[in-house]
């Protein structure tokens, strides 16, 4: 999984390329994007950033071991599963479904 590791950060910074390239070069201007929009791309990369700190450190406990043997950072329970599965599903969309729109 340290690919997929690295994967989630690559996302993270070809993001924070182009929002950064799109504000600092003028290109969004150029393109007539509304200026609400600025703000909603800071958004998208707090998001992603708070999804991508998440998921790693998470999936990195679920590899520590066999639960109940003291390597495991917390013990997985019914409810971060869910959250777990949550971010999942959110990184699917912030890095794979919304880019493209």
């Amino acid at each position: 999984t340290t690919p997929f590791f690295c994967l989630q950060i690559a996302v993270f910074f070809l993001a924070l390329g182009g929002v950064m390239d799109g504000l600092r070069s003028g290109y969004w201007d150029h393109l007539d994007v509304p200026r609400w929009f600025y703000p909603g791309a800071y958004v998208y990369l707090v998001c992603l950033a708070i999804t991508v700190c998440f998921k790693i450190p998470y999936a990195l406990n679920a590899m520590q071991g066999p639960p109940g043997t003291g390597d495991r950072w917390w013990e997985n329970t019914p409810t971060l599963d869910s959250i777990g599965a949550f971010f999942d599903s959110t990184f699917l969309f912030l890095g794979a479904f919304l880019p493209l729109m």
